[in-house]
């Protein structure tokens, strides 16, 4: 009996263990419209900062970003279709100093890059991405 007790126990450290070190709080399923294809991967604390930063910012996000382009063109994304807002509903800013997202993806390909903004991650409330074709949303929440 207290064998099964004690596998029973490690069974459940294990199982929680994976689930913990699975999970970085975010949606990661991708969402998409008849353009594109997005999934948030990961949110991080990020704390490089560019020495000719006059006042860096004490805490910075950023949120690894898989983009497939769906249509049957040359589609350009960056991390300006991206707003990010705190747990007030405030729109937070860019930090435009770290190597962001920004480019054209050619279709039906693939691009992985990073978008960063002036918040602590504790603090975000939602990402939202805005199509600049279709004027459409998508929404991550947390």
């Amino acid at each position: 009996m207290q064998r099964k007790i004690t596998l029973l126990s490690l069974l459940l450290l294990l199982t929680v263990s994976l689930i913990a070190c699975g999970s970085n709080g975010i949606d990661d399923q991708p969402k998409s419209n008849d353009i594109v294809e997005i999934q948030l991967t990961e949110m991080f604390e990020y704390t490089e900062r560019d020495p000719a930063e006059v006042e860096p910012p004490e805490h910075v996000t950023g949120f690894k970003v898989k983009v497939k382009n769906l249509a049957e063109y040359e589609i350009g994304i960056g991390m300006f279709d991206f707003e990010v807002f705190n747990k007030e509903g405030k729109k937070v800013e860019a930090y435009g100093y770290a190597d962001s997202l920004g480019q054209t993806i050619d279709k039906e390909e693939s691009v992985e890059g990073t978008i960063y903004f002036i918040i602590n991650k504790e603090d975000v409330s939602k990402v939202v991405y805005t199509d600049p074709e279709l004027k459409e949303t998508m929404q991550w929440d947390f």
